[in-house]
């Protein structure tokens, strides 16, 4: 503790204290900077980390604010004098013996008490953890000190990682994923663009929609939407269409289910519909009880359009209504893009495969790309919501109390929360906020990565635990994220404009105290950086200059 209070790093005295703030006379504001024990140490500038004595106790707080008084400056130009200036300190725990640092003051300074610039080693020190149970997530200081994260702090809670693009949110998410994997964990994510491909050891690749790219193609077969889904997807209105509509899915879940069944295979037509009269279709549902109405029974989806038309063709009026529904329909089933992730066979099935990871895969990653999953009828944000409800019942059942799971979303903000469907009938894609709000009692915890935090759900980010913030340009976004910090972190996200890339401000509520880290580079990168145009564009010059008449007024002479 004796070096923390180095006589030669004095920077300042105490002349008031309020709450978690004191402000703090320094000695000499325009000094020039000294170097003590190989570091530099200036006299009180901003975001500079100080120790403060208190009555035998040490505070650990950081410069937010330093200011002088216009006649000081004046003087010291006529007089050559040192400038006196003041500085306000946000005061952010009390070090202990360890030198770990706990939220909170346990006593406050005396006014005089003197004020210490810190070693960037003890600030460091004041969030370190047992490397058996930390995580590095990068470096502090000019001395490039690294930082060790204690695993509970990271990721007991929802995690979110926010930054504009371009500053460093894909490299943090692709660190997280691999210290996820050093320490034995699991993480499911969720690659919207397909920029984590280049992650290879302990990681297992779902390539949904196309199988151009290395991994194991998969697909999501209809029947894991909810009805509500599949009803949004279709768009029937909700006069006629929609009842005749779900009346001919249930026909078609028996005719799957009677299809190989020894005595009702005989009521499905050759072309898989179900031709029979009223009171034989009772007799068919009453053989396979629950089916017809089972949100998930598998049925031939293809045949939808087919089984819709069956049911109306003796009802003029019913036919010329579901008609631009029929029409829509057909237009789906004939988009190969669409049917390749919806239509089943195309590859292994989604669910089933994380399933049987989660109980018998090696890898400690499972990255589902989506990058190939067409934008239109809102299929993306429909299997991303799948996938959420899926893990969301899997955590219900007790599976990850003894085994937590990180599910990792990037992009989060084109598929946490918003609607699908129109006017007449939406569709909420509401998993991820319930996964938000119970998920962490099962053992299933969020990691969401976004630019747009402005996009998310209204409150998500105050159920968040833990945040890693990179540069955010936009002001809305900055001032969600500091409604959603806790009071002691404030003034840390002031720092958020003079963020280097690379750069993040890590905090949280297990966390002692915010800090401005340097994300530790991932072994694989993402593949996030865009085109090169100095490159890439040749750089001609025409051979004939370019020449721009002058305009003319009406007897010829130029008017320019």
């Amino acid at each position: 503790m004796t070096a923390l209070v180095d006589a030669r790093r004095m920077i300042g005295t105490v002349l008031s204290v309020s709450g978690t703030t004191m402000w703090c006379s320094l000695v000499d504001a325009a000094a020039p900077a000294r170097t003590v024990l190989g570091e530099r140490v200036q006299n009180g500038e901003v975001g500079q980390f100080v120790v403060v004595d208190a009555d035998g106790s040490r505070l650990l707080g950081r410069v937010v604010e330093v200011r002088a008084h216009r006649a000081d400056l004046l003087r010291r130009q006529e007089r050559g004098d040192g400038v006196p200036a003041d500085a306000r300190v946000q005061l952010l725990g009390t070090l202990a013996a360890n030198g770990r640092a706990d939220r909170g003051v346990e006593r406050y300074p005396l006014i005089g008490a003197d004020v210490y610039a810190a070693r960037a080693a003890s600030v460091r020190d004041a969030v370190a953890a047992d490397s058996s149970t930390s995580v590095r997530i990068g470096s502090f200081g000019t001395e490039g000190l690294p930082v060790d994260v204690p695993v509970q702090a990271l990721f007991a809670r929802h995690l979110a990682v926010l930054g504009s693009t371009g500053g460093g949110k894909s490299w943090t998410v692709a660190r997280l994923a691999e210290a996820v994997a050093e320490l034995g964990g699991r993480m499911v994510l969720l690659d919207p663009t397909g920029e984590y491909a280049s992650l290879a050891s302990g990681v297992r690749h779902l390539i949904v929609g196309d199988d151009r790219t290395a991994g194991t193609p998969a697909d999501v077969p209809h029947h894991h939407m909810r009805d509500i889904d599949r009803i949004a997807f279709f768009s029937p209105s909700s006069g006629v269409q929609l009842p005749r509509m779900r009346a001919a899915i249930r026909r078609l879940r028996l005719a799957h289910a009677a299809a190989t069944h020894e005595t009702h295979k005989s009521v499905v037509s050759d072309d898989g519909c179900l031709r029979v009269a009223s009171t034989t279709l009772v007799t068919v549902d009453a053989a396979f009880p629950g089916v017809a109405d089972a949100e998930h029974a598998p049925f031939d989806l293809s045949n939808l359009a087919n089984q819709l038309e069956i049911d109306v063709s003796t009802e003029a009026s019913a036919r010329s209504v579901v008609g631009p529904l029929l029409t829509r329909i057909r237009d789906v089933l004939q988009t190969d893009d669409i049917m390749r992730v919806i239509g089943g066979g195309n590859g292994a099935d989604l669910v089933a495969e994380m399933m049987h990871w989660l109980d018998d895969g090696d890898e400690p990653i499972l990255r589902v790309s989506l990058a190939d999953i067409p934008a239109t009828h809102d299929l993306r944000e429909i299997v991303v919501n799948v996938i959420g409800n899926q893990l969301l019942q899997r955590a219900r059942s007790g599976a990850f109390r003894d085994a937590p799971l990180l599910l990792a979303v990037d992009e989060a903000h084109q598929f946490i929360g918003g609607a699908i469907g129109d006017e007449d009938i939406s569709a909420q894609l509401d998993a991820f906020e319930r996964i938000a709000k119970e998920g962490r009692k099962y053992g299933l915890n969020l990691c969401i990565a976004t630019q747009r935090p402005s996009d998310l759900p209204a409150g998500l980010l105050s159920q968040l635990g833990m945040m890693i913030v990179h540069r955010l340009a936009d002001g809305r976004d900055r001032a969600l994220v500091q409604e959603a910090a806790a009071e002691t972190d404030l003034d840390a996200l002031r720092f958020l404009p003079g963020l280097q890339q690379g750069e993040a401000i890590v905090m949280g509520v297990d966390l002692p105290l915010p800090m401005t880290v340097r994300i530790q580079r991932p072994t694989n990168p993402p593949n996030s950086v865009g085109p090169d145009y100095a490159s890439t564009w040749p750089r001609r010059r025409s051979a004939t200059a370019v020449m721009f008449e002058p305009p003319r007024a009406e007897d010829g002479r130029a008017t320019g």
